[in-house]
């Protein structure tokens, strides 16, 4: 029978001693040597096992990863997808080439209600979305579901800011009033109608947008790498748009942007009158989307858009002499060549800031009567007649909308 040997053949353990580590099996071998044979072999096939076993995991888990990983990715493509679907427009799309805008087709299911309603008609109100977003307000309160409110006949303007009903009413008869050339107030329930204007609204405001971020960078003098992501624009720029250390939270009126001189609070000679405005609040917080509530900032933009108009309509009806002054400057620079109007036409959620700025308005003194009046005797309208357009132009500053041409106003400090 010829011998039979058992050795380690390891490459990093030393050379086997034929003394050491040599085992010859025989019929005289000791049950002690046997046992040890059988227990090396065991052991070598237990690491061969292992070490195959250990590979065939790794390969398996590095497949399941990468499943995995394709599956986050479809998932985070079908999610991006839906939230560009949303109602506010609330993701930018890639850039692409401008198109303009046509009136979405007819609805089948509208035929019930569109007895007298022409292509005419449906272009009408479509355009009358793009204005209204313009010249009223970026955002329309409860959706298309405020084209069910009954219309107050008794409605005053002047009262429009002192409940949420009220607001209501000011935008149903702002859009009345867009409306009124060539449609009936009956129509307004229709579905046709409110979905023409809603699709009017609603691009404008996207198209605003992007533009804004594509050209503030100009107006403001800030370098488009500071204003391409969201990070670098929360920590150069979150103390410009009213953040509140103390607070945590982002201030409505104590905001040095909102001021041409910033004295670290809400002041009525300065505020609202910062040539930077044009391209101010939005574009420089973190939030990639214009929406009512800013989605990373909690900045209430809606909200804080009506409690400015809130200051300043008070103010003009009761003609206080910060807020013609405010007029008469935006008017100086927006409207040189403007004659007359652009356009015919208890709170429960007012901040603090908006109660210390009624308070800071109700302390200002009044405008002298003649100063109202015309000041060329040509019947050129004076400045109480221009409240629309200074309405206007605060819109165009609230949404960030940059005008056509509107950057040669000013140079990168800000200055006209």
């Amino acid at each position: 029978m010829t011998p039979w040997a058992q050795s380690h053949d390891h490459s990093n353990s030393p050379a086997p001693s034929n003394s050491k580590n040599v085992l010859v099996l025989s019929t005289d071998t000791s049950r002690a040597n046997l046992f040890k044979v059988t227990l090396i072999v065991a052991l070598r096939d237990v690491e061969l096992t292992s070490c195959d076993h250990v590979s065939e995991i790794a390969q398996q888990y590095e497949v399941d990863k990468n499943a995995a990983q394709a599956k986050l990715d479809r998932l985070s493509r079908k999610f991006a997808d839906i939230t560009n679907d949303e109602d506010d427009n609330s993701s930018h799309q890639p850039k692409h080439r401008r198109t303009r805008h046509e009136s979405p087709p007819v609805d089948p299911d509208d035929e019930i209600d569109a007895t007298n309603r022409t292509v005419t008609d449906e272009h009408f109100v479509y355009q009358a979305g793009h204005k209204f977003f313009l010249i009223c307000a970026p955002w329309i309160r409860s959706g298309e579901d405020l084209f069910d409110t009954d219309i107050d006949e008794h409605y005053n303007a002047a009262e429009r800011f002192e409940n949420d009903k009220k607001k209501v009413q000011g935008q149903i008869h702002e859009i009345l009033d867009l409306l009124q050339e060539k449609i009936e107030q009956d129509a307004l329930r229709q579905r046709w109608l409110r979905r023409q204007f809603m699709n009017g609204l609603k691009p404008q405001r996207y198209n605003t947008a992007t533009r804004i971020r594509h050209c503030c960078a100009l107006i403001l003098g800030a370098s488009e790498i500071d204003l391409l992501q969201a990070d670098i624009r929360k920590a150069k720029f979150h103390e410009d748009i009213g953040w509140v250390s103390e607070t945590g939270q982002y201030s409505s009126v104590d905001v040095p942007i909102l001021h041409k001189d910033w004295h670290g609070g809400y002041l009525l000679s300065s505020v609202f009158l910062n040539p930077k405005l044009m391209g101010a609040r939005w574009a420089l917080s973190s939030d990639d989307a214009l929406q009512e509530v800013g989605s990373n900032t909690g900045i209430r933009y809606f909200n804080d858009f009506e409690e400015y108009l809130t200051i300043l309509e008070t103010g003009l009806q009761q003609r206080k002499k910060s807020i013609l002054n405010i007029i008469k400057q935006w008017d100086e620079k927006i409207f040189q060549n403007s004659e007359s109007s652009l356009v015919m036409g208890v709170k429960n959620d007012e901040s603090c800031g908006l109660k210390r700025a009624m308070e800071l308005l109700a302390a200002d003194s009044e405008e002298e009567e003649d100063q109202m009046e015309d000041q060329d005797g040509n019947g050129n309208a004076g400045t109480s007649s221009k409240c629309i357009d200074f309405t206007f132009s605060l819109v165009l500053w609230f949404i960030n909308l940059t005008p056509r041409g509107s950057t040669k106003m000013f140079d990168h400090s800000g200055n006209y």
